[in-house]
């Protein structure tokens, strides 16, 4: 494991050091430098600036080189069929886990234990399993990456470091995968184009694919919408007396009591009294009950197009209330409980969710009232104005938060990028600040001590808001700075902690301090308020 975790450690740093390179030349454009010049080259620019030396040839060649180019289906998986696509914005539903997601890369269906093909020419640059996607390897050419996923631990037959080519064996398909495990056997393949995760089958061709086929599927998926049509309805018809707390937002992150950290929320919060029955929003069959680990016992309803899920349930069932049964608008299907562990510091409430054709919508575009009218709206919205103009701050030199420190990685809710630690790619909020181990962390702005908690991923946390913006330190030592506890009052350049080595999530890291930032609970970036 030492020799791994030094191998990913050594990749990530020249990784790191030749991108930064890249972009250093990049800006000195026009400026020729012999001594750099042995350096890789990357883009098409340098190249031109030394079309009289030899080495242009062999460098036009190897950009060439990383170029891939598409193939048919079955030279990855043989008989494979694509049973669910790439889609970074759109929430589709999982079997597996009960409730709707994003989905990166494609699934393929093929026979279980298949043996897998690699699609380019490249090397294997990492083997792993992960907790969640099973067992995995990934090849790279150094501009794509390719990422095998859900194989079978005994059927990898290829090892970290060795060269591969296009339509060599790579492994077989297993069912290591926990979070897919409900879907029939499939690999589930993943693309990377200089670290940001596109779409692969831009590059797989499908025989049988024709402009035809599609029009002749798509007419009855029409007529079939049409069919299922949901009306709006009075949100008393859902829970009695409910009030919307929380709307459905995919693209912001806010404020999670109970989790103590920032995050998208899919679907609404209505608040009530527990235990107050919950009916269906529209005709249709329960075609799942389940017991969901992070929001409780849950319930779906499907007219054939539209699905509402109905989560935060209580324990005790309605009578008569199957899966399988079929239901009318307005007919009590539970009651609100507290089962949910993702929304616990909440008050009393129902999550719902509603998705059309297995895309995630907002709920409220069928839902009349339990919302405050446009008046009490602008009313908020004039006196959030004057709060943030009395909390606005100014920036801060990096080294008035931690001395020494160097941005290492930036703030980015959008790219997927490589985490060593936890082996696959996923998106970074906020930026990693790398310093001394145990370097003294200070306060940026001046306010109060909001919260003080430990995440089992990010570590020891803590917040400081002015009640407009909040920091959120991650990643700290055990112990906070002499006098510094929930509602301490804070200064610009007072000392609040240490960097530790708490964040579990980011121990392959360099040590560092973890830090992110949000004005009026929406996520932003911090440097916009930070002067390296």
């Amino acid at each position: 494991m030492k020799r791994i975790f030094l191998v990913l450690t050594a990749l990530l740093v020249i990784t790191f050091a030749l991108v930064s390179c890249d972009k250093f030349m990049d800006e000195l454009v026009g400026v020729e430098d012999e001594t750099t010049s042995v350096n890789n080259i990357t883009t098409e620019e340098k190249v031109n600036e030394r079309e009289t030396e030899p080495v242009e040839d062999q460098t036009s060649e190897i950009i060439t080189d990383k170029d891939i180019a598409k193939i048919d289906i079955n030279k990855i998986v043989k008989d494979g069929k694509v049973i669910k696509k790439h889609d970074p914005a759109l929430q589709v539903w999982s079997a597996t886990m009960g409730d709707y997601r994003v989905h990166l890369g494609i699934d393929i269906e093929c026979e279980n234990w298949a043996t897998v093909f690699s699609m380019i020419d490249g090397e294997v640059t990492k083997i792993w399993y992960d907790e969640l996607m099973g067992d995995c390897v990934a090849i790279s050419n150094g501009t794509y990456t390719v990422v095998y996923k859900n194989l079978s631990a005994k059927g990898i037959n290829v090892n970290e470091g060795e060269k591969i080519e296009i339509g060599q064996s790579v492994g077989q398909v297993g069912d290591s995968v926990v979070v897919e495990l409900a879907d029939p056997p499939h690999l589930h393949l993943e693309l990377f184009m200089n670290d940001v995760c596109i779409d692969p089958l831009e590059y797989i061709i499908i025989q049988g694919e024709t402009g035809n086929e599609t029009e002749t599927e798509t007419e009855p998926e029409t007529e079939e919408t049409t069919e299922a049509e949901i009306a709006e309805v009075e949100l008393d018809v859902i829970v009695k007396g409910g009030k919307v707390v929380t709307k459905h937002d995919p693209d912001t992150p806010i404020f999670s009591e109970s989790v103590g950290d920032y995050r998208v929320h899919i679907g609404i919060d209505i608040e009530c009294k527990e235990n107050s029955p919950v009916y269906a929003m529209f005709d249709g069959e329960v075609t799942k009950i389940w017991s969901d680990a992070l929001m409780g016992n849950c319930i779906a309803i499907s007219n054939g197009t539209y699905v509402v899920i109905y989560k935060n349930l209580a324990d005790n069932t309605v009578e008569g209330i199957i899966e399988g049964t079929k239901v009318e608008i307005g007919q009590m299907v539970g009651y609100v409980g507290a089962s949910a562990l993702l929304e616990l510091a909440e008050e009393p409430h129902l999550h719902l969710e509603l998705t059309q054709n297995d895309y995630s919508i907002d709920p409220l575009e069928y839902i009349i009232g339990g919302v405050e009218n446009e008046d009490e709206t602008e009313t908020e919205t004039e006196t959030e104005t004057e709060e943030t103009t009395e909390a606005e701050i100014a920036e801060v030199d990096i080294d008035t938060i931690v001395a020494g420190g160097k941005v290492a990685k930036k703030h980015d809710p959008y790219t997927q990028v490589w985490s060593p630690t936890m082996g696959d790619y996923r998106v970074h909020i906020g930026i990693d600040i790398e310093c001394e181990m145990n370097a003294p962390v200070y306060s940026m702005i001046d306010g109060q001590v909001d919260k003080i908690w430990y995440d089992p991923l990010m570590g020891n946390c803590l917040a400081i808001s002015n009640g407009t913006y909040v920091v959120i330190y991650k990643n700290l030592a055990d112990q906070t700075a002499n006098g510094i506890e929930e509602g301490s009052k804070v200064s610009v350049g007072q000392m609040i902690g240490q960097i530790g080595d708490s964040a579990m999530i980011e121990l392959a890291e360099e040590p560092h301090l973890h830090l992110e930032m949000t004005k009026d609970d929406i996520s932003i970036d911090p440097l916009k308020y930070i002067v390296e």
